[in-house]
């Protein structure tokens, strides 16, 4: 189950949108990778890109919102956090048990699922918020 990128995920905020789009590509690439059986390091590498990507990203859009006093910064920043959580407990699996097609349903179930509701509710939210703001 890939995430393609198209309008529906738009926020209207450049920087958003083009970090958006980074995410998902390496989100989809890491499925790619569980799927066809692409080695342990395959999947390391993406799970480090991951969890260094998201502190980038999460800390931008936190600053963003900051910056035109955005109403819901604070659930923004719960589901920040949960999402971090849901990325350090699969780092903890593959730690453990390596490549497993638990480890592929659970970024699928889980962190798929989870990109894409947070873009369309609250990360769209956002940038209605900053371009109304903005005018």
């Amino acid at each position: 189950m890939n995430l393609m990128w198209d309008k529906s995920l738009e926020t209207g905020i450049d920087i958003i949108d083009t970090q958006h789009k980074e995410l998902l590509n390496h989100l989809n690439n890491f499925l790619t990778a569980m799927k066809d059986g692409r080695g342990k390091k395959e999947i390391e590498k993406t799970l480090d890109f991951l969890e260094d990507y998201v502190i980038k990203h999460f800390k931008d859009e936190e600053e963003l919102q900051k910056r035109y006093g955005y109403t819901k910064a604070n659930e923004q920043s719960t589901q920040h956090e949960y999402f971090r959580n849901e990325l350090k407990g699969l780092r903890g699996s593959f730690n453990k048990s390596g490549e497993s097609a638990l480890l592929a349903l659970n970024v699928q179930g889980k962190i798929v699922n989870w990109v894409k509701n947070h873009i369309m509710t609250l990360d769209k939210d956002l940038g209605k918020f900053i371009t109304e703001k903005s005018k």
